[in-house]
């Protein structure tokens, strides 16, 4: 049985891999689509892996007792990090270029990667490391970190569209 935080993560990967899907879809042509894909992409993976990173791996770090769950938490960790320098190197790549739709596809596999890895390591050791009410503590952290982050996104999209938009 999936708890709640190991559904939310789940569908958070999912949401990823659709927009990584609707990317590697897009012609050379469509350069604005790119950059809106992009930026959708970009907001979805830095918003999942900071909630990991900053709740969801520290906990499973400090109630992991076995060398074995302390590796997969570490290989994670060090997978978030090619990510990062992934989007940063799409991101710096003309959305018209061959070379972005190379990235994107290098970038799919990578995210496809992490997540099926994750999914069958790290969200599998959940039930065997924290004890029903540890986890509970967590998903509510994370959850109240989710919704902070999420009313600053829309805070954010809401005042650039603002200041962005022409005067009636």
């Amino acid at each position: 049985m999936h708890s709640k935080l190991i559904s939310f993560l789940v569908d958070q990967h999912r949401t990823a891999l659709r927009l990584l899907e609707a990317l590697v879809a897009t012609s050379e042509r469509a350069t604005k689509s790119r950059r809106q894909l992009l930026e959708k992409l970009e907001s979805e993976l830095y918003h999942h892996m900071l909630l990991e990173e900053e709740i969801f791996y520290p906990a499973l770090e400090s109630a992991a007792e076995s060398k074995r769950e302390l590796r997969v938490y570490r290989a994670a960790r060090e997978e978030h990090e090619a990510t990062k320098s992934m989007l940063k190197d799409l991101g710096a790549t003309h959305p018209g270029s061959a070379e972005f739709a190379k990235k994107v596809k290098l970038l799919q596999r990578s995210v496809e990667q992490h997540a099926a890895e994750e999914e069958a390591t790290l969200f599998a050791i959940v039930p065997q490391v924290f004890a029903p009410d540890e986890l509970e503590a967590v998903t509510r952290i994370l959850m109240r970190r989710h919704r902070e982050l999420e009313a600053h996104r829309a805070w954010s999209e809401g005042a650039l569209a603002m200041a962005f938009s022409a005067p009636e």
